[in-house]
């Protein structure tokens, strides 16, 4: 039985890889879904907020991205992990053209990217308790994320469903354990100090 669900997944999975390389059926959309790819990354991800984190005066906004490193370390350490245990290996379709892998990156389950998706969008619904328009928003770039993995021919349709999954669970923890202000400006005036110190 589980092999047969295995099969179909790896079937569908190549049937919907429709942008895998240039010469697929719509290898002409191929640098969009490039482009929601990039979205995903892990490296805007930690860049920006980590700017923020250096740059910004603003507590609010101190806050968010001391919170937002933490959750890009979390799930860092939880796909890498679950990668390194289950070892899937990517659709064979999959071109291997992305950009800043690494080795455990080799492996397809779970969609790293998903879980960064389903984590950052959920952290924002859950946080901010938004409006309709972008409560939609920030759920539909996250189901586009997903869909542009298979369509990339990245990862099967189950890497992105579990991924989804684990990124909502992880903004649920996240969010449980979510650091206060004070404790955001005592990690910050502690790192910066510890750097100046070095510097000296």
């Amino acid at each position: 039985m589980f092999s047969q669900l295995v099969t179909l997944d790896q079937r569908l999975s190549s049937q919907w890889a429709l942008c895998a390389s240039p010469t697929s059926p719509y290898g002409v959309l191929r640098p969009v879904m490039k482009l929601l790819e990039f979205s995903g990354h892990g490296v805007p991800w930690i860049a920006i907020p980590l700017l923020l984190f250096v740059t910004s005066d603003d507590n609010y906004v101190l806050q968010y991205n001391v919170n937002l490193l933490c959750a890009m370390l979390f799930d860092l350490a939880v796909v890498g992990i679950v990668k390194g245990i289950v070892r899937r290996p990517r659709p064979v379709c999959n071109v291997d053209d992305m950009f800043l892998t690494v080795a455990v990156d080799n492996f397809s389950f779970p969609s790293g990217h998903c879980t960064r998706a389903g984590m950052v969008a959920w952290m924002y619904i859950i946080t901010f308790d938004p409006g309709w328009i972008p409560y939609m928003a920030a759920v539909s770039w996250s189901l586009c994320i997903a869909l542009s993995r298979v369509v990339l021919g990245r990862h099967h349709f189950t890497d992105i469903v579990c991924g989804l999954f684990i990124g909502y669970l992880q903004a649920l923890i996240v969010c449980y354990f979510w650091l206060n202000i004070e404790m955001c400006q005592n990690i910050k005036q502690f790192l910066l100090f510890k750097s100046i110190t070095t510097e000296l």
